[in-house]
């Protein structure tokens, strides 16, 4: 699984629809998607589901797509916070995290399950938030 950190320049007052757009744009650039138009589609079409954010600041984003090319998890470190991400929300978004995969398999689910439990821990997800983890630490509690 491949674990990926990057920038995303955005303003405060950027929708949120505007970010993820963004972030499609980018993912194609840097060769992990094939088709940003309809990645978007398709993560907009996720986010009608219901609300991404978890914690204090970031926002889980997810999509299964053919046009994933390179799976993994993409950590967009916001150059600054979203307000606009839901309408109730309280917490500015600095972070987006993309978990991309073409399938659903038991290697992709155990990765999405052991990502997700360290968001879902407050002290462990403001670390992530804050820039403390290198690809390399993420990696190694992935594995463990």
């Amino acid at each position: 699984m491949k674990i990926g950190l990057y920038s995303l320049d955005v303003e405060m007052s950027e929708s949120k629809e505007s970010a993820l757009n963004k972030m499609s744009v980018s993912l194609s650039a840097n060769d992990i998607i094939e088709d940003s138009a309809f990645f978007y589609k398709e993560i907009m079409e996720r986010e009608q589901l219901g609300n991404t954010h978890i914690g204090s600041g970031a926002a889980l984003v997810h999509s299964i797509a053919q046009t994933v090319k390179q799976e993994g998890i993409y950590l967009y470190y916001l150059s600054n916070p979203l307000t606009h991400w839901h309408f109730n929300e309280t917490h500015p978004i600095k972070l987006i995290v993309l978990y991309a995969i073409q399938s659903v398999d038991s290697v992709n689910l155990k990765c999405f399950r052991k990502f997700s439990s360290l968001c879902a821990d407050d002290e462990l997800l403001q670390e992530l938030i804050d820039q403390q983890y290198s690809v390399e630490a993420i990696k190694k509690y992935l594995a463990d």
